[in-house]
């Protein structure tokens, strides 16, 4: 008790004597950073800052100083690609990627870059848990001299797996701020850790937007960053009509048609379109995405069809009219053959929007920032819609052309608006099998929700329930476990749905499992239970192929596309009334 007694005397001369010098006018720049606030709005949060909004989330401006310290957590490069953002904002840094305490000198900002590579690792002639520990004596070190400490995770899904996750956690647990791309953290596993520890994180679109949010970290004055430019800035530099090509020949381009037609837009397809095609077009759109099976059908190879895109450019640029580049298949898009096609046709563009899971290496990111052109971060196909329109001038489509205001996502026709339209009780199922719909139940038990929980519900168990919660995904395990296959799982759900509908519920039905929960058994769940819904939830990684965005946009069901599980959060309460 006498030792409390004197901590707490200790602690209020500690508060005086700070009151007193703020009073004075003396700054305390020098001083340890103050514990960190909770976190009220991570990215992805309807309040929360938009990706390459410039602000950042958190309360993690003017945190740090230069000249900062960028080194390595796991010996990737993904730290070097960081030197390049900060060294084209003109930013005061030193990289080294062996960096311990005693390198530290006279640096007043320490940035940690995670990512583990094996290859790195050795070539540095370190293990894993001799990098772990020389990191950790690092940041100890920076936080003994009252450092801030910015860790990084910028390499996307790619830059997961056993080796990279090793050096996630103990390296976030001691981070002051945080900067994540969202398709690194589909399973939440780093926006669960700042959570846990009010740790202030900004989620991302790619690499190329850490340059929207890392100098809003640093104090003004205490470095002259360079403003970046761009050749356009985006906003109405295009016009109707538009003519629309693929570059690569896979089916993106058909799916991009697709959104432009419900947004009553004026444009013609042309996968095989030459300068010759041009004709009355005022704008060029190519979507980048190479398909071996496109070429074959399409009586082309690889170096044809770049050798008729470059063509076809170089034509729409003499006439002056603007190219719009996109690349929106996400990461099942990249590869040799789609590679191949992203160099030689972004290095062209006017302006670019690129599905983020598929930049994961900052490959696009990277040609846009050295080319000064204008690129859009977005999360999978469906929000083109939200981004396309405000491309283009207002009044140079047809009658029913869009405005070129962007429209948000969620205004888009559904049977409920997708504000207040379900309520409490809530029954939760799963559709599959997967533990999915148990993490949502956990959710919803942290936000103290009405709902009961039941893996094997039919329609007799509705009782009181107003709405109804199906959490899409396969597991063969969780199948046999419950001892029912695929198409028995696939009739108890129908049967389930159809009950809800027969009783006028709402059914909302989510995919939160990201990347991980696709493929051939998963799948199999998705069409015919999204394909009911009134409202759908779904982690953007497992969308990069745009199946489920595109059942929604085709049925007029409003989806909310969210950056990792722990989103629900912040867009389930404002469903409910």
């Amino acid at each position: 008790m006498k030792r409390q007694i004197i901590a707490l005397l200790m602690i209020l001369i500690m508060v005086l004597a700070l009151v007193a010098c703020a009073e004075e006018g003396t700054t305390t720049t020098d001083l340890p950073a103050p514990p960190h606030p909770p976190i009220e709005n991570v990215s992805g949060s309807g309040s929360g800052p938009e990706t390459g909004s410039g602000e950042v989330s958190g309360q993690g401006a003017g945190i740090a100083q230069f000249p900062a310290l960028v080194t390595s957590g796991g010996q990737s490069a993904d730290y070097q690609m960081i030197g390049t953002v900060m060294g084209k904002l003109g930013m005061d840094f030193t990289l080294n990627n062996l960096a311990t305490s005693a390198d530290l000198g006279d640096v007043k900002s320490l940035i940690v870059v995670v990512g583990g590579s094996s290859k790195g690792l050795g070539a540095a002639g370190i293990d894993a848990d001799g990098e772990l520990k020389r990191v950790a004596e690092l940041i100890d070190g920076a936080k003994s001299k009252g450092l801030p400490v910015i860790v990084m995770h910028t390499g996307g899904a790619a830059r997961r797996g056993d080796l990279s996750d090793k050096f996630i956690t103990p390296i976030f647990e001691k981070a002051d701020y945080a900067i994540v791309v969202s398709s690194g953290d589909g399973d939440g596993l780093m926006s669960g850790i700042c959570k846990s520890k009010n740790i202030p994180i900004d989620t991302i679109g790619s690499i190329s937007d850490v340059a929207t949010v890392l100098p809003a970290l640093f104090s003004s004055g205490s470095s002259s960053t360079a403003t970046q430019s761009s050749s356009v800035q985006g906003e109405g530099i295009a016009q109707f009509p538009a003519l629309v090509t693929s570059g690569g020949q896979s089916a993106d381009y058909q799916m991009i048609g697709t959104v432009m037609k419900k947004l009553g837009m004026d444009f013609t397809l042309n996968n095989l379109a030459t300068s010759s095609d041009l004709g009355d077009a005022k704008s060029l759109i190519v979507v980048v995405g190479g398909s071996s099976k496109g070429l074959g059908a399409a009586g082309i190879d690889a170096d044809g069809e770049l050798k008729r895109v470059a063509e076809l450019i170089d034509g729409a640029k003499s006439k002056g009219l603007p190219i719009i580049v996109m690349h929106t298949g996400g990461a099942a898009r990249r590869g040799d053959l789609s590679d191949k096609f992203i160099t030689p046709i972004f290095e062209k563009a006017d302006y670019a929007i690129v599905v983020s899971s598929g930049d994961g290496d900052g490959l696009m990111s990277g040609i846009c920032s050295s080319k000064g052109i204008t690129m859009k971060s977005i999360n999978s196909i469906s929000d083109v819609a939200t981004v396309l329109p405000a491309v283009f001038s207002s009044g140079s489509g047809s009658s029913d052309a869009p405005s070129s205001e962007a429209p948000d996502q969620e205004a888009q026709s559904s049977s409920p608006a997708g504000e207040g339209f379900a309520q409490f009780p809530v029954l939760v199922t799963s559709g599959g099998q997967s533990a999915d719909y148990q993490m949502i139940g956990t959710v919803m038990k942290k936000l103290g929700m009405d709902f009961t929980l039941n893996n094997l519900a039919t329609s007799a168990d509705l009782g009181n329930a107003k709405t109804l919660i199906v959490v899409v995904g396969g597991s063969s395990k969780g199948l046999g476990a419950a001892g029912i296959d695929a198409d028995g799982e696939l009739k108890r759900v129908a049967e389930l749905i159809d009950g809800a509908k027969s009783k006028g519920l709402p059914v909302i039905v989510m995919h939160t499992g990201g990347a991980a929960r696709r493929g051939d058994l998963s799948d199999k769940f998705i069409k015919p239970i999204f394909e009911k819904a009134d409202y759908a939830i779904v982690v953007s990684s497992g969308d990069t192929d745009g199946l489920m965005s595109g059942i929604c946009s085709s049925k007029g069901i409003t989806m909310k596309s969210i950056n990792s599980i722990s989103d629900v959060t912040t867009v389930l309460p404002a469903v409910f009334k």
